[in-house]
């Protein structure tokens, strides 16, 4: 079966896998935009914000934690998966995002 994980994935800006980096919440949203249009460019020129509810887009369970995973990956942050299925939307994920990288 072939991987549903994007091709590209995320950009990382730190190379260290030993370091945990704080990232406020706007900038956790955009990361969560960018790896959405990794796994679904067909929204490519749809504005993406922290309202926009996953499953509203067309995400499934699986997509979600393929770009949950892609994120979390970049933020170099080592959570259960299982702690990101409470957030509705883009916006409340990051957030959850956020406090995590900061505790």
């Amino acid at each position: 079966m072939k991987s549903r994980r994007p091709e590209r994935p995320l950009q990382r800006h730190n190379t260290r896998k030993d370091t945990t980096y704080y990232m406020q919440q706007e900038d956790i949203t955009k990361l969560l935009a960018a790896a959405i249009l990794e796994l679904r460019p067909s929204l490519e020129g749809r504005p993406l914000g922290p309202s926009d509810s996953l499953e509203a887009l067309g995400l499934d369970s699986m997509e979600r934690a393929d770009i949950v995973m892609l994120v979390l990956e970049h933020m170099n942050l080592r959570i259960p998966l299982v702690q990101t299925f409470g957030p509705r939307n883009i916006g409340e994920l990051a957030r959850l995002l956020s406090e995590k990288s900061a505790a």
